[in-house]
């Protein structure tokens, strides 16, 4: 056994995936052993940390063992139930997921399953398996309501495959899909527009900016309704929002009063670090507060006007000119604001059609105001991924099918 060893399962952007668990230590070059497009696995010498800080990840897995591929279906079952059968005497209850660069084992949930359940029983060991929906994988709910990831009796197998190694493991935490809907539907306020932050995209945002919950003070000058300020308050961490408009503030403070009160009931041990919105021009915020004041300032900017359909050439520029004034003009007011070495992190207009983005025009200016702008990863790391991504590294195009904006994330620092 070699339990040293963890995998993380993402969920739909393995860059940025990365990109989280980079900016949280919990990734480096010495430590990375193997990836596919589904999950990584690497050294881990640290406690387990908690999945639901992480945005981007579904699952954590505890490897147990590591062998060549391609492997015979008779011997994986045999390691599987050696596995599970010192684990419990009694009746043990499982479920394989199988995250497969190499296709060869799509067929095979079944078929596996039976062998394993074979396996056990010469044992003496009576089992019950249960079998994905669709895909090849258990999904969330089957996970958590037959608690494969809890209880010593149960087990969500993991098989994380690459050309060459098949990694072995047991599904230690899952993403639970319930909190986050709660987050997100229970709100009073939701925009139900286009351009609505997802919870989980707020949350990679303060892990990028390397957030420290329970300390950081954070800063969200174009807050909305609310979706980063609140993720920061999850992360007990005392918050400022400003926006131009009163009415979005207003829904802001209802939101986060709400949160508030829910994060209190479902929670017991949350500390509430309080939040005050100020109704003020992102331009201008540097009057509103000393020098330094904030350790991560957290947004999503302005993305420019809804469009319904593809915009014309010509509106884009229009709009990349006006947006351009709008964000040399913040982020150089809120230069000031940053403690050094402090990160802001920001998502800025990308049109996807014609692959137009805010970034080139501003780019020489963020320069002169003073920032550095990070790359996600670094470079050697960066080369890893490079077969899975065409992304360039030193930002992040998030979106959705059918978008017509969509977000370029962007890390910058003061020096």
């Amino acid at each position: 056994p070699m339990s040293n060893k963890i995998a993380w399962i993402w969920g739909s952007h393995p860059l940025l995936a990365c990109a989280e668990l980079y900016a949280q230590d919990r990734l480096n070059l010495d430590t990375f052993f193997a990836f596919n497009q589904h999950g990584l696995v690497c050294k881990s010498d640290q406690t387990m940390a908690p999945l639901d800080q992480f945005g981007s990840l579904t699952r954590q897995v505890e490897v147990f063992q590591a062998i060549a591929n391609p492997v015979q279906t008779t011997d994986l079952s045999c390691l599987i139930a050696d596995y599970l059968s010192s684990n419990t005497s009694k009746k043990v209850t499982f479920g394989l997921s199988i995250f497969d660069q190499t296709g060869l084992w799509n067929q095979e949930n079944e078929n596996l399953c039976q062998l394993v359940k074979h396996n056990l029983s010469q044992k003496g060991l009576k089992s019950r398996y249960l079998l994905p929906g669709s895909a090849n994988q258990l999904n969330a709910a089957q996970v958590i309501s037959n608690q494969l990831h809890l209880s010593p009796r149960a087990a969500e197998i993991v098989l994380l495959c690459q050309v060459d190694k098949c990694f072995i493991g047991q599904t230690r935490q899952i993403q639970d899909i319930n909190r986050y809907r709660q987050r997100d539907e229970g709100r009073p306020y939701r925009i139900h527009q286009e351009g609505m932050l997802p919870v989980k995209l707020a949350q990679i945002m303060l892990n990028l900016a390397q957030v420290k919950p329970g300390q950081s003070m954070i800063l969200d000058p174009f807050c909305g309704s609310g979706t980063i300020l609140q993720e920061a308050l999850y992360k007990s961490c005392p918050v400022v929002g400003t926006d131009l408009s009163r009415p979005s503030l207003e829904k802001c403070r209802a939101n986060l009063r709400w949160f508030t009160r829910h994060q209190q009931t479902v929670q017991r041990d949350w500390t509430n670090p309080g939040f005050q919105l100020f109704d003020y021009d992102a331009k201008r915020v540097a009057d509103l507060f000393a020098p330094s004041s904030f350790d991560a300032i957290v947004t999503e900017g302005y993305l420019g006007q809804l469009f319904s359909q593809s915009p014309s050439d010509q509106s884009i520029n229009q709009e990349l000119n006006q947006l351009s004034q709008l964000y040399k003009a913040s982020l150089r007011s809120l230069f000031t604001l940053l403690k050094p070495s402090a990160r802001l992190v920001i998502c800025l207009p990308y049109y996807l059609q014609s692959k137009r983005s805010l970034l080139k025009l501003i780019v020489d200016d963020i320069q002169k105001i003073g920032y550095n702008h990070l790359s996600l990863l670094p470079l050697e790391m960066a080369q890893h991924l490079r077969q899975q991504t065409d992304q360039d590294f030193h930002s992040y195009i998030y979106s959705r099918p059918g978008q017509i904006v969509g977000r370029q994330i962007i890390i910058l620092q003061k020096p």
